[in-house]
């Protein structure tokens, strides 16, 4: 805006440079969410948008949380080493039940 529009800034500069902010963002439904809290220059177009595009990362982070913290399933290989784990213990058992009980 400075160097298409050089000297004084206007209220004319401020809305033409706000304007040109929001067609950038090249997003129709983020554009009318700032423009519905009708920012009156750029800087506050700049800083709705910035806080509008965190609650956006945010909700999104919190979403992947969420979806991957409710997925749980088994391994049929972990299934397999704990059947191989209660058959060794079974056969300790069985060891130490023919075993002579030790006279002390």
């Amino acid at each position: 805006m400075t160097l298409a529009y050089p000297g004084e800034k206007s209220t004319l500069s401020e809305h033409i440079a706000r304007d040109a902010f929001l067609s950038a963002l090249a997003d129709p439904e983020f554009e009318l969410k700032i423009t519905e809290r009708e920012p009156a220059s750029l800087n506050d177009a700049v800083r709705i948008a910035q806080r509008f595009d965190m609650f956006r990362h945010a909700a999104v982070s919190s979403t992947a949380r969420q979806r991957f913290s409710r997925h749980v399933r088994q391994s049929s290989v972990s299934d397999q080493h704990s059947s191989d784990l209660e058959a060794r213990v079974a056969v300790l058992e069985d060891g130490l039940r023919v075993l002579p009980a030790e006279k002390h």
